[in-house]
């Protein structure tokens, strides 16, 4: 009231003689007492007639408060009825504030004081509260949000000025303490409106989903029920819950769409978090469904049926999609088309299906048997080209129409828009089975970025060799397949496997280019090129074997029916880059053996010429034609002849070659030769060994390796047949290092025992010891 008694004295103001009695002689009573007498003789202007009506409502005790005013007081507030503010406030400033210090406040609030006020402190509680109800309100004006909360801050206990605070705070963007303010007010008080101002806050501070999550799970301990029948509340725990489930738990999402439901209870395999619902047994129909879409990509029919338990009546157009792709899915079509039937009605119910649920749809027709339907729907479907899935639907139904035009017109064009490696294989197996190579030629043509070509290559690499080289050749021409050193080098193997062995070098050495220029270069791959490359047959290639040792039983393989104590062979082939035949060179040899006791022992050199073919890329297998001149001993004539030599395991993974991955292996080699002389047919030679060992890596330095074995061999000279059987060890290295062939030369040093099981010679029998030798590059 006194508050009221002073808006009423500082707001009118008095234009006769009773405002001087009012300001001069604070005497209120006689002042109302003067203005009815005025008033009831007429006097009284519109003004004064208010001024007396509103004296005449003030009761007794305003009244008296107004007669207890200081007279500092009464003096700033009778400069302040003279509309003298100047004079009102340096009154104002000399009266001492903790002298009735609410009306002081009043004053200064009239006077905006408002840096006096924030000065002071008041020594009555009410004045303090006074003084801050006053600069909260100036503050709120000036929008001077700071200011309140280094106002309030301290004050928060206090309701009303929390809610206060707490705007503050959001209007400078302090949502955090914005939140804690009104989460404090609300466990206080319990009311829904501070709890949602506090989510709201929180929602916009960092890390806001787990802070406002946390308030609401507060609030549903206590208040679940009035909590989940406010809207706004079960609006904020949907929001926070569609950003991370895995703030609430099931039961808490389960609750909040008990009556409508918003959130899909696909939420939880959305988010990958099906390990909240793993294992959850419930009768809640929402949270089986949420299970059911968890199941789904693991057990499609079992997640359909769980789906299907939770439909009580006949279920919506949504439900009934969502069954009939489960039911599809898991491949019980029949089940599918029920559902189907609902969601599909015409034309338009199929257009306006996505993409996927058309597939399933058509998928589930053609399976069902309604074949023609599936195709004149899939051609009618705007499907995305890209998609393979697509493509291969097409070409099942066409199959099922036994349509083989169909069938592979859908293949070659699954291919030209998708570069599928599975539709490439089905049309390169098509190709290859058909031998169609117009069909090749137009994959070729349609090939804009080398990959189908690629894939092709890869698929009839074993089967078609001469194909998969073409489709390499074509993947080759793209920038992207010629920096692939992994499909160079397929392409190289193919084209040496082919015979085209100038092809092969050059991609050899572009691929070990490429590589050794990589930031990373790959040791063992640039080990693998540059073997393939060393072992192309491509120009000339020497070799020079034999043995030193006494007196023994075999036959020289090729050479002659002799015996002696030592042998030699030294041989030089060219091989043609256009050969007549693939694989094959022109061979220059010279053969000498003999013995060093005395000059019995027959020492002979021959000088052969001959032209080999190697039929078989992968093994050491050669057919020969040729003439041999012996220049040292007996029976000069020259003589033609054919010969078959092979080394069976040569090139497999039982062989002495250094194998990078490996410590140690297990070593085989089957060789056999035979030679027959055509000036007389009854001359020939034949030969054959198998040698069984371990071969151990010693150094990777020259790539160092020692080889125990034995060994049993069998030698025909068309006069004499003899079996020997024996052990020995060999020590083999490479070294001379190029760039291309890497260590170029193959070297074999080796010590051999034999002993001689049979042979047609009686007086030729025993133990032999031998020095094997041998180099090639």
């Amino acid at each position: 009231m006194r508050l009221n008694l002073f808006h009423l004295l500082i707001r009118k103001s008095f234009t006769t003689n009773i405002l001087n009695i009012y300001w001069r002689h604070t005497n209120i009573k006689k002042a109302r007492k003067e203005l009815n007498r005025l008033y009831d003789n007429n006097e009284l202007s519109n003004e004064l007639i208010k001024q007396r009506e509103y004296l005449n409502s003030l009761d007794e005790q305003v009244i008296n408060e107004f007669a207890e005013m200081t007279p500092c007081l009464k003096q700033a507030m009778n400069g302040i009825s003279e509309d003298n503010i100047t004079q009102a406030k340096m009154k104002l400033k000399q009266c001492d504030p903790q002298i009735d210090s609410t009306m002081w406040i009043k004053l200064a609030d009239k006077l905006g004081l408002y840096s006096q006020i924030e000065q002071i402190d008041f020594k009555k509680n009410s004045a303090e509260k006074l003084k801050t109800v006053v600069l909260l309100t100036h503050y709120k004006n000036q929008r001077a949000w700071s200011k309140i909360i280094n106002l309030l801050k301290d004050n928060d206990h206090r309701e009303s000025f929390g809610r206060e605070l707490a705007y503050a705070y959001s209007k400078v963007k302090q949502y955090s303490q914005s939140a804690r303010v009104s989460f404090h007010i609300y466990k206080n008080d319990q009311h829904n409106s501070d709890l949602v101002h506090a989510v709201f806050n929180a929602l916009q501070s960092s890390n806001g989903d787990k802070l406002a999550a946390s308030m609401i799970k507060y609030g549903l301990q206590t208040n679940k029920q009035k909590l989940l029948a406010d809207r706004k509340i079960v609006n904020n725990i949907l929001d926070i819950a569609q950003r991370n489930i895995t703030l609430f738990t099931p039961q808490i999402i389960a609750d909040v769409n008990r009556n409508k439901v918003t959130l899909s209870p696909q939420v939880w395999q959305l988010q990958h978090q099906c390990k909240m619902v793993d294992g959850l047994v419930t009768n809640n129909d929402y949270l089986n469904q949420a299970i059911a879409y968890c199941e789904v990509n693991s057990d499609p029919l079992k997640a359909a049926k769980q789906y299907q338990a939770t439909i009580k009546s006949s279920p919506t157009v949504q439900q009934a999609l969502v069954l009939a792709q489960w039911f599809a899915k898991a491949k019980a079509y029949k089940l599918s088309e029920t559902y189907w039937q609902k969601v599909v009605r015409n034309t338009s119910d199929l257009k306006n299906l996505p993409p996927y649920s058309r597939y399933l749809y058509i998928e589930t027709m053609n399976e069902v048997g309604q074949t023609k339907r599936a195709n004149q729907d899939w051609l009618e479907s705007n499907f995305e080209k890209q998609n393979e899935q697509w493509w291969q639907l097409g070409i099942d139904i066409a199959e099922k129409m036994d349509d083989k035009a169909a069938v592979l017109s859908r293949i070659e064009q699954g291919v030209d828009h998708t570069q599928s490696s599975e539709l490439t294989k089905d049309f390169a197996e098509y190709i290859a089975e058909n031998n169609d190579t117009e069909l090749a030629k137009k994959l070729f043509e349609s090939d804009k970025t080398g990959n189908a070509s690629a894939l092709l290559g890869y698929q009839t690499y074993q089967k078609d060799p001469e194909l998969a080289q073409q489709a390499f050749a074509n993947a080759y021409q793209h920038l992207k397949y010629k920096k692939d050193v992994n499909m160079t080098a397929q392409y190289a193997d193919i084209a040496n496997k082919n015979g085209d062995t100038e092809l092969s070098s050059q991609l050899y050495k572009a691929a070990i280019d490429q590589e050794l220029t990589s930031p990373a270069p790959d040791k063992k791959l640039i080990n693998y090129l540059q073997r393939s490359h060393k072992n192309i047959n491509l120009g000339w290639k020497y070799n020079v074997a034999g043995w030193i040792g006494t007196d023994q039983q075999q036959s020289m393989p090729g050479v002659s029916s002799s015996t002696g104590n030592y042998f030699l062979y030294s041989d030089a082939k060219y091989y043609f880059e256009h050969p007549w035949l693939p694989r094959s060179a022109v061979s220059i040899a010279a053969l000498s053996n003999g013995g060093f006791a005395n000059a019995s022992s027959g020492n002979t050199t021959d000088l052969d010429l001959s032209y080999q073919v190697q039929p078989i890329a992968s093994h050491d297998t050669y057919l020969k034609a040729g003439v041999r001149q012996r220049v040292i001993g007996d029976d000069h004539k020259l003589r033609p002849y054919v010969r078959v030599s092979s080394n069976v395991l040569s090139k497999d993974k039982w062989s002495k070659a250094w194998k990078p991955d490996l410590n140690h292996w297990l070593y085989q080699s089957v060789y056999a030769d035979g030679l027959l002389y055509l000036d007389n047919t009854a001359d020939y030679i034949l030969f054959g060994r198998y040698e069984i060992g371990q071969t151990f890596k010693m150094k990777n330095d020259y790539q160092q390796r020692l080889t125990p074995y034995t060994f049993i061999q069998w030698a025909d000279d068309s006069e004499n047949t003899s079996t020997v059987a024996g052990l020995g060890a060999s020590w083999n290295w490479n070294s001379h290092y190029t760039k291309y062939n890497g260590l170029d030369v193959d070297s074999e040093v080796g010590v051999e025992w034999q002993h001689t099981l049979q042979s047609s010679q009686g007086s030729k029998s025993g133990d032999a010891v031998l020095l094997r030798f041998s180099l090639s590059f």
